[in-house]
């Protein structure tokens, strides 16, 4: 069997449905990830200024939250077999964080111009790209995983 006799087999097609609406899926649990965290990432200057230890643990907090976001994202890539998993769910991340960053509609502010909350930006951002980056599958495995293209 030659691979152009493979490419309309009702496994490949029901493969390309399932990876395409996998896809669908990822971009809005990106978005309400992101609005999540975005959230939650305005608390963290809260009591930056209670006691000594608190930048400290809000540090760690952070850097914790940040590596849970790569490992999501690899995780992601992974599941879809393919870096396209992690652009999309990047892409519904940033797209939540950049509408919840600035006033919201009833005047509230959830992120202000504090350090740890450019580093929870930027460093999501940064994490997400990484993820993209580092989740490229090498020809090997792609073969081994889809066949001979």
């Amino acid at each position: 069997m030659t691979t152009t006799e493979t490419r309309g087999t009702p496994a490949r097609v029901a493969s390309t449905l399932l990876h395409g609406a996998t896809l669908v899926v990822l971009a809005p649990l990106g978005a309400l990830v992101g609005a999540v965290s975005t959230v939650g990432a305005g608390w963290l200057t809260r009591y930056w200024e209670a006691a000594s230890y608190v930048p400290t643990l809000v540090l760690a907090a952070l850097a914790a939250y940040l590596v849970l976001l790569y490992a999501g994202a690899r995780l992601v890539a992974w599941g879809c077999g393919s870096p396209v998993g992690a652009v999309v769910f990047g892409a519904g991340y940033v797209l939540a964080l950049s509408a919840l960053v600035g006033y919201t509609r009833g005047g509230d502010l959830l992120l202000t111009a504090h350090i740890v909350n450019y580093a929870y930006m930027f460093g999501a951002m940064l994490a997400l790209a990484l993820a993209f980056v580092r989740s490229g599958l090498g020809e090997a495995d792609r073969r081994n995983r889809f066949g001979p293209s």
